[in-house]
């Protein structure tokens, strides 16, 4: 069957419209795998966290250090609450006092 010059322009407008639509929903799938697989990736990044360095932070953090009063008549007292402080912000700029990843 042989197509006239006018519907042989339109299926080749069609075609290439399509073409474009598939090219595009191939785009956005990719997109959107990737973005799961680094979402995986983060989940998997912080369950380390929460396995590894949040229980030895909480175990480093566990008994509260009191700033001393004088800190120059007792500069090793004044280093534990230095010490102290500084495992506490890193506790939690790492998140380990939210609860753990997958869990409420």
């Amino acid at each position: 069957m042989k197509l006239s010059r006018p519907w042989q322009t339109v299926l080749a407008a069609v075609i290439v419209v399509l073409a474009q639509a598939a090219a595009i929903a191939l785009a956005v799938f990719l997109s959107l795998q990737a973005s799961e697989n680094q979402l995986q990736a983060s989940e998997v990044r912080q369950r380390s966290l929460d396995q590894v360095w949040c229980p030895a932070l909480r175990d480093l953090t566990a008994q509260r250090i009191p700033k001393p009063p004088d800190p120059k008549a007792d500069p090793s007292r004044a280093n534990a609450y230095r010490f102290y402080t500084e495992f506490v912000a890193i506790r939690k700029g790492l998140g380990c006092d939210s609860p753990p990843v997958g869990r409420p």
